[in-house]
């Protein structure tokens, strides 16, 4: 005779192990209802969404067409808009882009900007010409 406590013995009434209940019946299969199933989805797909969104909001990577640029610049609402348009102008200053002047006027009104950010942002675009720096003396 085995003594090893998981062996069973013929008779042995208790098996730990099977899925069946002391019936001798097969437990029947637990799963999740419909409703459950779409909650589970829609939670684990706004798991992945919202910091996609977040970011995507955030990021001042995203390249501003001309059109874009100008609305961005004049977005009092969202200073961030107004801060990814001046990384944009920087980026083309950086380029030697001779088309950016014409948002000169713009970067010397931000230069007065109620938001800190706004104005920290610009005087950093700004530092990138020098012939800014004569525009606001």
């Amino acid at each position: 005779m085995s003594t090893h406590p998981n062996s069973s013995q013929p008779g042995d009434q208790r098996n730990p192990a099977g899925p069946e209940s002391r019936t001798g019946l097969p437990r029947p299969k637990r799963s999740m209802s419909r409703v459950q199933k779409i909650l589970f989805f829609t939670t684990g797909w706004l798991i992945v969404l919202m910091p996609f969104l977040f970011w995507w909001s955030t990021w001042f990577g995203r390249s501003l067409s001309n059109p874009q640029l100008d609305e961005y610049l004049h977005d009092a609402r969202k200073p961030r808009h107004i801060q990814q348009a001046l990384v944009q102008v920087s980026e083309r200053i950086s380029r030697h882009d001779p088309a950016v002047q014409r948002w000169y006027p713009d970067l010397v009104r931000l230069a007065a900007d109620p938001v800190e950010e706004v104005r920290n942002t610009d005087a950093w675009v700004m530092g990138q010409d020098r012939t800014l720096l004569s525009m606001i003396s």
